[in-house]
């Protein structure tokens, strides 16, 4: 964000900006999945082994976009593998992986960039940088840009926000 000053000195204005680094890191766009298939309804997600796989609560997760925020939530989960190579996914989470391979890679194989299709069990952006933001926290703020009025919702940390 930036900061600009507006001064007038005989008849020519002057407009000089600053960066605010005060609001370093405090806005970040969220994760945007780019396959349909990494979404899962909690009945889904028990079919795939969570609450009986250790770990798999890291990656299956509560997932809201701007539609769950300014409308009806439709309470999905959303398979996040970020920080998984495809063969820990494969060792670790056989029935995410074998999920995703099937509902996501066959959209991301036609995907025009390279690491969309090299990366298919991966979000399409998986923005490393509100992770790093949001770690340590227990909550924090979204809101919808695509909405008229503007929303803004408090989620808890478990709750992943997509690109609102």
């Amino acid at each position: 964000m930036r900061y600009s000053k507006i001064t007038q000195e005989a008849g020519k204005t002057h407009i000089s900006q600053l960066e605010l680094k005060s609001n370093e890191n405090v806005s970040n766009r969220g994760v945007c999945l780019i396959g349909s298939g990494f979404i899962i309804s909690e009945s889904e997600a028990k079919q795939l082994g969570l609450g009986q796989t250790p770990g798999m609560e890291k990656h299956v997760r509560n997932y809201r976009n701007a539609q769950d925020l300014t409308g009806r939530s439709r309470n999905v989960l959303a398979i996040d593998l970020y920080g998984l190579s495809e063969q820990e996914t494969l060792s670790k989470f056989p029935t995410l992986y074998q999920h995703v391979y099937e509902t996501v890679k066959p959209e991301r194989d036609h995907n025009n960039r390279l690491s969309r299709r090299e990366k298919w069990w991966l979000f399409g952006e998986t923005n490393p940088k509100l992770r790093e933001i949001l770690d340590g926290l227990c909550r924090y703020i979204v809101t919808a840009v695509t909405a008229k009025l503007l929303y803004m919702m408090k989620l808890e940390i478990k709750k992943k926000a997509g690109n609102l």
